[in-house]
C-alpha cells in the first residue's frame, strides 16, 4: 500500500445529487436500517477522489475532467463548487473547518511546484510554502485555521509543518527521523503522523500545540498514526513482530490501547476516527482486494463495498458516522462515495 514500509505505512491512498441525500447525510445518526452508499462524480468527472467530510455534511476532493485535476467543495444541498487556483493543472481540497474554510494543495506548470493554499468560506486563496519547500501538501486544518501538513525539501525529503491563524509556518521533524509524514490535526492543535527513524523502524507520533513531540509504537512492532479525535484517541496500523499479522488499533491519550481485525486473514489499515472513537479504513484480504470497514465504539465492525467495486478506500468521516472516500468500478474508473448509517 505503500513504499515506505509496505502495507503498514499506507494512507496516501459532478453530481447528481438530489437535496433529499444531502438531508439522509445530515440526519443521520446510527439509526436503524441498512446503510446507504450514495456514488458521488462531479459534472464532467472521469476520475473522483474525496479526501474529506464535515459534521454538516460538506464534502472535499478533487476529479479529473480529462484534462486537468480540479477541487472541489460539494456543499450538503449537492451544489458543486470547482477550486482552481489560477494558474493550477492539479488541484486538490484535502480538509476543511467547522467556518467553510479549506487547505490543499495546486501544481504550477511553470515552476513544476506543488505549493499548499487555503481558501476562505467567500473563495479567497492564500498559496504558502515552507522555507526550501518543492512540494507542500496540507492534510488537515482545525477550526482555528492552523493547518498540518508535510513537504519536500531539494533533497525529496519529507518534513511535517504547521501553518498558524496568522500565517506563520514552523517545520518540524521528530528526532532521528528520516522521513516525516503528516495525517492529520485535531482541534487543540495536536498532530498526528509517522516517521521512518534513521536506525530503521517507523513509529507514530503526536506533536502537542506546544512543540513537544511524543513518539510510540504499538507492542514494539512497526507503526503508523493516521487520525487523531479531540480525545488524543489515535488510530493507525502496526505489524506485530510476534507473527507479522498487519492489525489496526486505537491508541488512547494515556497510552493504553485495543489492537483489531476488520476480518481474518486481512491487512487492516485504519485512516480517520471520529469524536464518538468510531474508526474507518481499509481492508485487503487473501484476494489483495480493498474493502471499507467501519469499527463502531464497541468495537463492533462491519464491512463494505460500493456496488461493483474491485478497490475501496476510506479517507473521511464525520461526527455522524457518514464516511467518504472513492473505489475503483469493474470498468477501472474511480468514483467517489458516501456511506450514510
Amino acid at each position: 500500500m505503500s513504499h515506505h514500509m509496505g502495507s503498514i505505512a499506507g494512507r496516501r491512498f459532478g453530481l447528481a445529487l438530489c437535496s433529499s441525500v444531502a438531508a439522509l447525510c445530515v440526519l443521520a445518526s446510527g439509526g436503524a436500517g441498512a446503510a446507504t452508499i450514495t456514488v458521488i462524480d462531479p459534472p464532467g468527472s472521469l476520475s473522483t477522489t474525496i479526501w474529506s467530510i464535515d459534521a454538516a455534511c460538506t464534502i472535499t476532493g478533487m476529479y479529473y475532467d480529462g484534462h486537468i485535476q480540479h477541487g472541489f467543495i460539494r456543499a450538503a444541498n449537492g451544489t458543486i463548487t470547482t477550486v482552481d487556483p489560477e494558474g493550477s493543472t492539479f488541484t486538490e481540497i484535502r480538509g476543511l473547518n467547522r467556518r467553510g474554510v479549506t487547505g490543499g494543495d495546486w501544481y504550477d506548470p511553470s515552476t513544476k511546484i506543488h505549493h499548499g493554499f487555503l481558501r476562505t468560506l467567500h473563495g479567497k486563496i492564500e498559496t504558502f510554502d515552507p522555507a526550501g519547500s518543492i512540494g507542500t501538501t496540507p492534510m488537515g486544518i482545525n477550526g482555528s485555521r492552523m493547518i498540518a501538513g508535510e513537504y519536500f525539501d531539494q533533497n525529496t525529503t519529507p518534513h511535517g509543518f504547521v501553518r498558524s491563524a496568522d500565517g506563520t509556518l514552523t517545520a518540524f521533524d521528530p528526532d532521528g527521523t528520516t522521513d516525516t509524514f503528516v495525517s492529520g490535526l485535531n482541534a487543540a492543535g495536536t498532530v498526528v503522523g509517522y516517521y521512518e527513524a534513521s536506525g530503521g523502524g517507523f513509529y507514530g507520533f503526536t506533536r502537542g500545540a506546544d512543540g513537544t513531540i511524543a513518539s510510540f509504537q504499538i507492542a514494539g512492532g512497526n507503526t503508523n498514526a493516521t487520525d487523531i479525535n479531540d480525545s488524543d484517541t489515535v488510530t493507525g496500523a502496526f505489524s506485530d513482530p510476534n507473527n507479522g499479522h498487519e492489525l489496526g488499533y486505537a491508541r488512547a491519550a494515556d497510552g493504553s490501547f485495543v489492537s483489531f481485525r476488520a476480518a481474518t486473514p486481512s491487512v487492516t489499515q485504519p485512516s480517520v476516527i471520529n469524536a464518538k472513537g468510531v474508526i474507518a479504513g481499509s481492508y485487503t484480504s487473501s484476494q489483495s482486494t480493498p474493502h471499507g470497514f467501519v469499527r463502531a465504539a464497541d468495537g463492533t465492525i462491519t464491512t463494505f463495498d460500493p456496488p461493483d467495486s474491485t478497490d475501496t478506500i476510506v479517507s473521511g468521516i464525520n461526527k455522524s458516522g457518514a464516511i467518504v472516500g472513492w473505489y475503483i468500478d469493474d470498468k477501472k474508473v474511480r468514483h467517489g462515495y458516501l456511506r450514510t448509517p
